[in-house]
């Protein structure tokens, strides 16, 4: 087995099923397969992700354009906490 079941199955492993308008037969792929197919489609879903994140920053970079406004969009940052530090401030002893 090459450990690609789109390879192995042609263009996509689901695109035939879909294409003649009916779901993906699953049940009778290997445990290994599943696991390809699952992995292939966390893919596929974080690519997706990622360009309408960057579509969106388009649109509300344009926007801000238009009312001439500037905007700094910066990528979310890693926040590390420590016991008793000033992050977790504001949630309470409990």
């Amino acid at each position: 087995m090459s450990g690609n079941v789109a390879a192995e199955n042609g263009a996509s492993a689901l695109s035939g099923e879909f294409a003649r308008g009916g779901l993906p037969q699953v049940d009778g792929l290997s445990d290994e397969q599943l696991r390809e197919l699952a992995d292939e489609c966390a893919a596929l879903l974080s690519q997706r992700d990622k360009v309408r994140k960057r579509e969106a920053l388009e649109q509300i970079r344009a926007l801000a354009r238009a009312h001439q406004l500037e905007i700094e969009v910066k990528p979310p940052g890693r926040v590390r906490r420590k016991g008793g530090d000033e992050a977790d401030a504001g949630r309470g002893a409990g």
